[in-house]
């Protein structure tokens, strides 16, 4: 939680031939990706791709690195060159979404989307939301059920919700019309030169920006699970 990584608040990467489980964790409030899969392997042999398996875990409140980036902000993110079963996991509140998926061949079942705000799956280029994930992807196993989303009673404190709901969202299309050049001296050299203008500084800001979570406004949603989707403790399996 309160992380700004460059890759995931929970980031793991595997050799050729690894095998890993992400199993039973909360990242909750993080810039960039809450959990990251990810690989060093680059060849082609189908028994030595990394494989994972991501289950029971809660990711929720993911933002971009900076209030205009274009990237970060998934609950969940995976490399390419590597295979994954994710299953039973609550993936939500993304600024951009729920999984980005970089060319991973997984399967995807049981898990709840919710809250999502651009997309709850993206694939390359491609963006669905989760009822037409199993139909339009082509890199999820056709195997694939039970993905849903549903509206959450999520149990964070009451504080850092209302500070949340009164974030700003930003897009570097609002910035760059909100920015002009200043006619000075300096752009009128810049100009005559063919360097680009300096502009002026921009109105725009996001005043609210990963606000800090503190502990005891987290653990009652890792405490939590919805219909056993999510993580929560004590578990057994």
């Amino acid at each position: 939680m309160n992380t700004a990584p460059t890759e995931g608040a929970i980031s793991v990467r595997l050799k050729k031939g690894g095998k890993a489980y992400i199993q039973n964790n909360l990242s909750i409030n993080n810039a960039g990706y809450g959990i990251h899969a990810r690989t060093e392997y680059v060849g082609r042999d189908p028994k030595l791709v990394p494989s994972f398996l991501i289950q029971y875990n809660t990711s929720l409140f993911n933002w971009k690195h900076d209030p205009i980036a274009s990237y970060g902000g998934n609950a969940l993110a995976l490399d390419k060159e590597l295979t994954a079963a994710i299953n039973q996991n609550v993936l939500g509140f993304g600024h951009f979404g729920g999984i980005y998926n970089k060319g991973a061949n997984i399967t995807l079942a049981n898990n709840l989307f919710t809250g999502n705000l651009k997309y709850d799956y993206k694939e390359i280029n491609g963006e669905m939301i989760v009822t037409d994930i199993v139909d339009e992807a082509e890199r999820i196993d056709p195997s694939s059920a039970g993905n849903n989303t549903a509206l959450l009673q999520i149990s964070v404190g009451e504080r850092w919700a209302k500070k949340y709901g009164e974030r700003k969202e930003l897009s570097r299309e609002e910035i760059d019309a909100s920015v002009s050049a200043a006619n000075s001296g300096a752009n009128q050299l810049r100009g005559m030169l063919g360097i680009n203008l300096q502009g002026n500084s921009s109105s725009m800001d996001a005043e609210i920006f990963l606000p800090r979570l503190e502990l005891d406004e987290a653990i009652p949603v890792g405490l939590s699970n919805w219909n056993g989707i999510g993580c929560a403790t004590p578990r057994t399996e």
